[in-house]
């Protein structure tokens, strides 16, 4: 399995206000472009329901929202996807890199 996350921490770890902390703000093309990428990929495995937004405090109720992905080098799980999308969590350098020269 390859364990090359897209983000540095795990967010069970983390309470909500701790992970508010880890943001940053992309320009939108770039973000674009990211989020693209990621959610083009097909399922590589599945985790254990339920799965929940710790900053909304909500379950998630998604077909998807318990998958896990890849491309191969990096793995994200559906939730990475969510709070990239709607909380602009920082992925890693290296990632962002990796995904941006590909356009």
């Amino acid at each position: 399995m390859i364990i090359n996350r897209i983000v540095k921490e795990t967010y069970g770890k983390l309470s909500p206000e701790e992970i508010l902390k880890n943001t940053e703000r992309l320009n939108e093309e770039d973000k674009n472009k990211i989020l693209h990428y990621l959610k083009s990929f097909s399922v590589y495995g599945y985790t254990s329901p339920p799965l929940v937004d710790k900053i909304a405090n909500i379950v998630i109720d998604e077909d998807d929202a318990n998958n896990l992905y890849t491309d191969g080098v990096y793995t994200w799980f559906a939730l990475d996807v969510i709070y990239f999308e709607k909380y602009n969590i920082t992925l890693k350098k290296e990632f962002k890199e990796y995904v941006l020269n590909k356009s």
